[in-house]
């Protein structure tokens, strides 16, 4: 029995490395082989080629999971983030990621939102692309709370002017309540409240604070 079970780990061991796929896979392909070996007379049966697999893919699933997307970002607040690729073609992609809160499995979820040939890369042209991305989803600009770009070329240079066309549209909650709380703040009241907070990062005895003000809010 032993042997058959240091076989069969070794058969799935195997098809993750003759198919270049990542090793985190494997109780997950595991897991799908006993879920197919339930129904043995079945699994015989079945054929699936690339071209039914495209189908599925597209016509059924893809379909099924934006649906279920769109139903659990309504009415929610999300960041986005938006990110350049290049296809086979060499076409400019647009991908934009959503994050959000999953209530169900109590965590933040990141999910693909959809994406956009860009390869007119002009900062209308960018914000167009990504609001008929949400209009898709039934999202609203005011469901969204801050979009990050990254740090390198983005959309051909243009990330300064996207960004103020798209925070005339956007709500950027936590950025602006922050400005408008500090705006009547003195500016050395700043510094200090900084100087504090560095000092505390950086200082050998922050496990100790940190412990010591926990222990208060207990007693508290």
């Amino acid at each position: 029995m032993q042997d058959r079970v240091a076989r069969q780990r070794v058969h799935v061991s195997a098809f993750l490395s003759e198919h270049c796929l990542p090793f985190s896979l494997a109780s997950d392909t595991l897991e799908l082989s006993k879920c197919l070996a339930k129904v043995k007379p079945v699994l015989e049966r079945v054929t699936l080629s690339p071209g039914s697999v495209t189908y599925i893919n597209t016509h059924g699933l893809a379909k099924s999971f934006k649906e279920e997307l769109k139903l659990t970002m309504k009415s929610r607040f999300v960041s986005l983030n938006l990110d350049e690729a290049t296809n086979k073609n060499n076409d400019k992609v647009l991908k934009t990621l959503v994050q959000y809160f999953d209530v169900e499995n109590n965590k933040v979820a990141i999910d693909h939102l959809g994406s956009r040939i860009q390869n007119v890369a002009t900062a209308p042209e960018i914000v167009k692309s990504v609001g008929s991305v949400l209009d898709e989803r039934d999202l609203k600009w005011s469901q969204i709370v801050s979009v990050l770009m990254d740090n390198c070329s983005t959309m051909r240079g243009v990330k300064k002017v996207v960004e103020p066309l798209i925070s005339g549209d956007t709500v950027h909650m936590m950025s602006n309540v922050a400005k408008a709380l500090m705006t009547n703040i003195d500016v050395d009241v700043q510094s200090f409240c900084s100087d504090i907070y560095y000092d505390g990062e950086e200082s050998p005895n922050r496990s100790c604070v940190q412990t010591a003000v926990g222990f208060c809010r207990c007693k508290m």
